[in-house]
């Protein structure tokens, strides 16, 4: 019998590569739900350092930090922009397509 992987250890493990982690935030950002996100980001930041280390990166505390990126948190954009930075990742705002019916 093939051992399976844990899906989060998965995703972690695939969240490595910046082109990866991006099209994940991305598609978080689809949903318009700022919690998904956050979670989103939260994955990313685990999978691509630490958050301590994202933390030293990004000016921020560790503690600040990680209640940024909780389940309570509510981070301001110059957060959210800092710890993207710290993650060599960024925003690109586009015009959003109507869809036809």
């Amino acid at each position: 019998m093939a051992k399976t992987r844990d899906y989060n250890e998965y995703l972690i493990d695939r969240l490595k590569t910046p082109a990866r982690a991006a099209a994940y935030l991305n598609a978080a950002l689809e949903e318009y739900e700022p919690k998904i996100f956050l979670k989103a980001l939260r994955k990313v930041a685990t999978a691509q350092s630490s958050i301590q280390n994202v933390a030293a990166k990004s000016g921020m505390t560790r503690k600040g930090t990680y209640k940024a990126l909780s389940e309570e948190g509510n981070p301001r954009l110059t957060t959210v922009l800092g710890i993207l930075s710290a993650l060599k990742l960024g925003i690109n705002i586009q015009p959003k397509v109507a869809v036809k019916k």
